[in-house]
């Protein structure tokens, strides 16, 4: 998308309002320097808006215009289907290998099984992606790519006025850790605050897994987590443009090599098709059978893997569950709640009521999260 291209931006020099180097007058003082800051921050961000604002049509133009075969970021492009049949086959193979044999007809059965892609769940995700997708990317694109511009300025800005900028022009490569990080915390941050929970719970009423599931999120679910990596990875950013002024040569945040890479098996995330990556590299990169279990309803599965590409944060904040071999696991939501959740209006409204409730009280003495404390 011609959005998310913003994001990452391009090489060269600063393309923002703030003043490259803090004023130098003999009887300047640190509270002017301040109040010329926040001034010009004020009308940067001012511009900026309305750049967003003239650029909405043209995103929602870029999301619409067919994905399945001129969007390579959108994970139904046919390159990415593609990829899913392929690992799909490779895995139905090694399994058949000790056993009784291989046909077409069998990989069909065990690539589309009528018990998954007939269910009531995915037929909901299909309604869900189609009246859901326009707006809900919107919503997620214009959140990450205002945060990412107002939080790289803001951070540039404040080391200009506490420091000189390095004198010395470098490039350097904006790492993708930024980005992977925000999706972290983002989810961390849907599961642990119960009012957010209510939101994201959405994605987890899922009884079946198949790729639409991706799709299956509730438009301010998406909104915390375009405000999430955009944060994390305009204060990079922020943070590059302070110490290279020569500008960022090379942009690793929308690195197309590695996001198709990671999109080559991103389908199998919400699927049956097991696939993990072994017990050392799922240390360090997210396997697919890893974020299958994240949405397990048992006890050892509730609130683990909350990763996207790298384990590396749910390693370092104990969430990191990696199975040693297949394992089962029941989806939806602990205790049947995901029952609730049958009807595209109940998607929308529930959470919206149950966050209501949780917010004047009514469901104070309740436990309207039960997968955060690990029950049923």
């Amino acid at each position: 998308m011609r959005g998310q291209a913003q994001v990452a931006g391009g090489a060269g020099g600063r393309r923002h309002g703030w003043p490259t180097a803090a004023p130098t007058t003999s009887d300047g003082t640190m509270l002017d320097r301040i109040k010329t800051g926040v001034d010009t921050f004020l009308t940067s961000y001012a511009n900026k808006l309305q750049g967003e604002l003239a650029g909405f049509a043209e995103r929602l133009s870029d999301f619409t215009s067919y994905p399945f075969f001129v969007t390579p970021a959108h994970r139904l492009h046919w390159i990415y289907l593609s990829a899913f049949l392929i690992v799909a086959l490779v895995v139905y193979l090694h399994g058949k290998r000790a056993a009784e044999g291989s046909s077409l007809r069998g990989f069909l059965e065990f690539w589309l099984p009528k018990s998954i892609y007939r269910h009531r769940s995915t037929l909901l995700d299909l309604k869900f992606y189609v009246v859901n997708g326009v707006f809900v990317e919107v919503a997620f694109v214009s959140a990450l790519i205002g945060s990412f511009t107002v939080f790289a300025d803001a951070v540039e800005a404040a080391l200009l006025l506490l420091w000189s900028a390095p004198a010395a022009a470098s490039e350097a490569a904006l790492p993708i850790r930024a980005a992977d990080f925000g999706f972290f915390f983002g989810h961390y941050l849907g599961h642990k605050v119960p009012i957010l929970w209510e939101f994201h719970k959405v994605h987890h009423t899922a009884e079946v897994l198949n790729p639409l599931t991706n799709y299956r999120f509730h438009p301010l679910d998406r909104v915390l987590f375009g405000l999430c990596i955009g944060i994390t990875t305009g204060a990079v950013k922020g943070a590059f443009g302070f110490a290279f002024p020569g500008g960022i040569g090379e942009i690793a945040l929308v690195n197309i090599s590695v996001l198709v890479l990671f999109n080559l098996t991103a389908n199998l995330r919400h699927s049956h098709v097991w696939l993990s990556y072994g017990w050392h590299l799922s240390h360090v990169f997210s396997s697919p059978a890893q974020h299958q279990i994240h949405h397990g309803t048992a006890p050892r599965h509730i609130d683990k893997n909350f990763g996207l590409m790298l384990s590396l944060w749910d390693w370092l904040a104990g969430s990191l569950y990696v199975p040693r071999e297949r394992e089962d696991i029941e989806l939806g939501l602990t205790g049947g709640e995901h029952a609730e959740y049958d009807s595209l209006w109940r998607l929308y409204a529930r959470p919206v009521a149950k966050a209501g409730a949780l917010l004047i009280g009514r469901g104070a003495g309740a436990r309207v999260a039960p997968r955060l404390e690990g029950e049923g």
